[in-house]
């Protein structure tokens, strides 16, 4: 299936299993569209402040989700008496290699991984 998705040059270009590709006429070349920034086929392909705001809410609720359940796995962890200082300073060594890995910034990188080490359940 062909996506298509205005670059920031303008250039529209279909996505297909992610290799983008330049539209192309079995026997002739098509110049790729280029599309005004402001044009309605620009705001059809790209994401709008409430579709932004809706993919950045859902991938925060992926987020909560998935430090709620690190919260319940360490705490059973630190239970059965699992968890010491040379496993924290392996899961954190962890969180540095893949923020270098993908190209995220690692003195913020190492806050975080720091504060949700220091998550637990909330007290009642």
């Amino acid at each position: 299936m062909a996506v298509l998705r205005q670059a920031e040059d303008g250039v529209v270009k279909q996505k297909h299993m992610s290799t983008e590709i330049f539209p192309i006429a079995t026997t002739l070349y098509c110049a790729p569209l280029r599309v005004a920034r402001h044009s309605a086929l620009s705001m059809l392909l790209s994401p709008t402040m409430t579709d932004t705001h809706s993919l950045l809410e859902h991938i925060d609720g992926k987020i909560l989700e998935l430090l709620e359940e690190r919260v319940q796995l360490v705490s059973d962890a630190r239970d059965r008496g699992e968890i010491d200082a040379d496993i924290e300073a392996e899961v954190l060594s962890f969180w540095l290699e893949e923020a270098a890995e993908r190209g995220l910034n690692e003195q913020g990188i190492d806050k975080i991984a720091k504060l949700v080490m220091r998550l637990g359940p909330e007290e009642e």
